[in-house]
């Protein structure tokens, strides 16, 4: 543990049992991203430094031109209309110093007949841009794993069953609620 002014900062490791998933609310259009199923990744643009080379390269006319087609590959754009190689995108003395991509997500054979042309949900992520799953996220998810255990696991000695049948009876009085007729 490190103590950071009013702040204790802990590095974890943990081992899900399921995927995991902790969203920010803001999504990727499949407009704003470079599928690429040769390298088995997606990748993320920095869309600034996207759009101020569009600018400097006086790309911004074909640039609508393909938003407002039906053609929904970024990649296609790059590769055909701007006459670039795909691998320059990562070149770091593009712009200047910063490659246009600012990170890759592994595409596996697991998300079978992506094309790349779904939205991305992102993860939650710190100001550094690292992945990132908030304290409360991770209480939750504790006591969740912590009452499964109790409720499957353990010998339900009196005090327990009163837990159980408290659990029980709150969830069907909830589900007679959802049924029964108002008015």
């Amino acid at each position: 543990m490190i103590q950071q002014d009013h702040l204790q900062v802990f590095d974890l490791t943990l081992k899900t049992q399921s995927p995991l998933f902790v969203g920010s609310g803001r999504k990727i259009g499949k407009r704003e991203y470079i599928y690429s199923q040769n390298q088995g990744c997606v990748k993320i643009l920095n869309m600034e430094l996207f759009f101020d080379y569009m600018l400097r390269h006086d790309l911004v006319r074909q640039f609508e031109k393909f938003m407002l087609s039906s053609n929904s590959s970024l990649l296609d754009f790059w590769t055909r209309d701007c006459h670039l190689a795909e691998d320059w995108l990562e070149h770091p003395k593009l712009m200047g110093d910063k490659p246009l991509v600012q990170y890759r997500l592994a595409v596996t054979e697991d998300v079978a007949g992506y094309n790349g042309t779904k939205e991305i949900h992102q993860f939650q992520r710190d100001a550094y841009g690292r992945a990132y799953i908030p304290g409360s996220s991770l209480k939750g998810a504790l006591r969740t794993a912590w009452l499964v255990h109790l409720l499957l696991h353990e010998t339900l000695a009196p005090g327990k069953n009163v837990l159980w049948k408290r659990l029980r009876s709150t969830t069907i009085t909830y589900s007679r609620r959802a049924v029964t007729p108002t008015g």
